[in-house]
């Protein structure tokens, strides 16, 4: 029998660049700018919504967007050398 297995949780911070990890084309490197929550008044409790980034677009339009953790990767810059 094979042992359970999960994904290793991957972390974001402000700050951080990340893209989109599925293959789509003109997928832009993107800044983290906060971790969203939402209040449910129900239980008082606050909820993960996802990581809120920010990039522009191709026209050099600040764009915005709150996106899953499920659907980032960090970005690592390639290296010239």
């Amino acid at each position: 029998m094979e042992p359970f297995r999960t994904e290793d949780k991957i972390f974001f911070k402000a700050g951080e660049l990340v893209k989109v990890k599925h293959a789509l084309t003109n997928v832009p490197v993107m800044l983290i700018k906060s971790k969203e929550q939402k209040l449910i008044k129900q239980d008082d409790a606050s909820h993960f919504v996802g990581m809120r980034c920010i990039w522009f677009s191709t026209d050099n339009k600040l764009q915005e967007y709150v996106f899953s953790t499920k659907d980032l990767e960090h970005y690592y810059a390639q290296s010239a050398h």
